[in-house]
């Protein structure tokens, strides 16, 4: 399947808001994109508001657009803290909040 678990770490955290989803662990994230793999959600960014790079660490966050079939699409805040694993940059924290469009 094409799933973007290669973006994670072995022991990466998710807190997904707006779904109510906390997920730890590679196996955990994988089947939370399974769930969405016939039918995946379509996702903009729309503004990368913050990088810094901290020797081994990254943060990165920003505004997305999240699009779920049959649903109004979201605006949202995602923070991502990165770490380097096996010599490549991996998803090791990740949060994503729902956020009112003004």
């Amino acid at each position: 399947c094409a799933l973007p678990i290669s973006l994670y770490s072995r022991d990466a955290y998710v807190h997904v808001v707006f779904t109510k989803d906390e997920l730890h662990g590679k196996q955990e994230i994988y089947n939370y994109y399974e769930k969405y793999e016939k039918n995946p959600p379509k996702v903009s960014i729309l503004k990368v508001e913050e990088t810094e790079v901290f020797g081994g660490v990254g943060i990165l966050s920003g505004k997305a657009r999240v699009e779920f079939k049959g649903q109004e699409p979201m605006l949202t805040h995602f923070s991502t803290v990165l770490k380097i694993e096996d010599g490549r940059w991996v998803i090791q924290l990740q949060h994503i909040t729902r956020i009112d469009e003004k």
